[in-house]
């Protein structure tokens, strides 16, 4: 029977009873007993605080940068806003099939009240912190609803994934990584509930507004064509498993086009105000899916993520992997799974994760350019980052509900796997002789090995082996539990803390110091004034006066 005709309650038999001395509801006839309420008050202000303060340990990290750190990036995306909002516009080192319109236009609001260089970046950092901190409430529904877990362990599970490095460090940037991770976990909770409602309309709401922000995600970065690619496979699937009817798909599908089209339209507006003077990716990704060579280098690209995966989310996150994979090579259970409503709404939305990420790590791995000869490459984090924390809340679910025997083994098995895959990409990387290494693609595994300046595979390999050791045995009672949440959550402050520190502080540092003239508070330039600039002008100052002129188009000339 379709699931738009069948109108059923979600079974709460999936989901781990809390501590209490009944699991039954009060009927309709009944008021709530006082305990009800005292839950649902506890639970709205744990989320509204917990909110707050992800807001503000956000803010309080870049507290002191005034300007872009990851040039020429932020530059473009603030200079596309301006021009968005009726202003001029400059030069982006983006590439026309890179090149996405979704997140300026969040920020050109910004210019409605100010065009200052300097107070725009400010606004810009309090909308990604505000919609970055979003994170929390949506990682917490996702452990309740998703992963079954009782509603204290989801608040405090999703407080600790929203707390990871993968999700904060982008958070200050004015960048669309900024905002990814609460799109894809918002696209994912709403297929949840589009799979799960009760009724027949909540059912339309979850599914239209799922597809709408698939497609507002094609419209931020190009990770977004890879989330729609796997949303149109979820569309076909569930035609076929007869979960939805065409109709429902065809509606579906007309609002994430709907959506997706904005970012044309946006071009359109902008017109030539933005000159994209990036290199297409388009002959790198065709070698590497036509030849012996390019596929086997993105194959080894995709390993590098996976192993990069795994040590960034200390070990947890590979448990996640494992524990949603084992189970999919038992066939009938897997159809059993997908005839309960309940059952069938979680494996799928975990199944469209996974998808994803691979999509996404396989896409990547295709398109970064050999030719950059970046050592990062070789295991770049960025594009699934925001993959992350869904990936920390699978496998804590996934230890709270295995017995000792089966923890210690999967662990084991995960931890094998950590160790042959350093193994690989440390071989790798050693025939990679003068390669260039970014720290700030690599936050996390630059803290481990508290190196800021080369590439380390040893050193974050072992430690990540042993903190999974350290979670999987605090997993043997639940206070030792409950630590090992704490311990996981302070340990992703300090690395969050410490990676601003080390990573995006030297690149901000130096731009503006005392004796850095500021072209309109200092030299008093103002509309009256035609400002040109040698092309030869040291990175990254050009495009700090592209960001700082606003009554013309910087003029650059050779």
């Amino acid at each position: 029977m379709s699931t738009d005709a069948a109108a059923a309650v979600e079974p709460q038999a999936t989901r781990p009873a809390e501590p209490g001395p009944a699991a039954t509801r009060p009927s309709a006839e009944q008021p709530p007993a006082p305990a009800s309420f005292t839950g649902a008050r506890w639970l709205m202000v744990a989320v509204v605080v917990g909110y707050l303060i992800h807001v503000a340990w956000r803010l309080w990290l870049v507290r002191d940068f005034i300007a872009p750190a990851a040039h020429a990036d932020e530059d473009g995306y603030l200079v596309a806003a301006r021009a968005l909002a009726g202003g001029h516009g400059g030069f982006s080192t983006e590439n026309t099939a890179f090149r996405r319109t979704g997140y300026p236009l969040l920020l050109s609001p910004i210019y409605w009240f100010t065009s200052e260089a300097f107070q725009v970046y400010r606004g810009a950092q309090i909308i990604n912190a505000c919609l970055n901190a979003l994170v929390f409430p949506l990682a917490a529904l996702f452990a309740s609803r998703v992963l079954g877990m009782p509603r204290r362990w989801a608040v405090g599970v999703g407080f600790t994934a929203a707390a990871m490095p993968a999700v904060v460090f982008y958070s200050g940037l004015a960048m669309p990584d900024a905002i990814i991770a609460t799109i894809g976990l918002s696209w994912l909770m709403l297929i949840h509930t589009w799979l799960t409602a009760a009724s027949t309309r909540g059912r339309w709401a979850a599914g239209i507004g799922a597809a709408a922000i698939v497609g507002f995600a094609y419209t931020v970065h190009v990770r977004g064509t890879m989330l729609v690619m796997v949303h149109c496979a979820l569309l076909l699937a569930l035609l076929l498993l007869r979960k939805i009817r065409l109709v429902t798909a065809a509606v579906t599908a007309a609002a994430m086009v709907g959506v997706a089209a904005l970012d044309p339209v946006l071009k359109a507006v902008l017109g030539d105000a933005i000159m994209l003077v990036g290199r297409s990716p388009k002959s790198d990704t065709l070698h590497s899916i036509t030849t012996i060579t390019g596929f086997l280098r993105t194959m080894a690209g995709v390993g590098g993520q996976v192993w990069y995966m795994s040590v960034g989310t200390w070990g947890v996150g590979a448990i996640g992997l494992v524990a949603l994979i084992m189970p999919l090579l038992n066939l009938a259970d897997v159809r059993r799974r997908l005839a309960d409503r309940a059952e069938a709404g979680a494996l799928i939305t975990q199944l469209v994760a996974l998808v994803a990420t691979a999509l996404i790590a396989a896409g990547s791995a295709a398109s970064l350019p050999p030719v950059d000869h970046r050592i990062n490459y070789f295991a770049y984090p960025r594009y699934t980052h925001f993959m992350f924390p869904i990936w920390f809340m699978i496998g804590v679910a996934a230890l709270r509900v295995y017995g000792p025997r089966l923890r210690m083994r999967v662990a084991g098995g995960v931890a094998a796997g950590m160790l042959v895959f350093g193994v690989l990409l440390k071989l790798r990387t050693g025939r990679a002789k003068g390669f260039r290494f970014m720290a700030f693609d690599a936050p996390e595994t630059s803290f481990l090995s508290w190196n800021w300046t080369h590439i380390q595979i040893t050193i974050p390999t072992v430690l990540a082996v042993l903190l999974l050791a350290g979670v999987v045995l605090a997993h043997l009672r639940h206070r030792t539990t409950v630590a090992a949440l704490v311990a996981i959550l302070a340990l992703n402050a300090v690395v969050a803390s410490t990676v601003v520190h080390q990573v995006i502080r030297p690149m901000v540092v130096n731009q503006y110091v005392a004796t850095t003239p500021r072209l309109i508070e200092d030299l008093h330039l103002g509309p009256d004034d035609v400002v040109a600039e040698l092309w030869q002008t040291p990175f990254p100052i050009p495009y700090n006066h592209m960001r700082e002129i606003t009554w013309q188009r910087l003029l650059i000339f050779s």
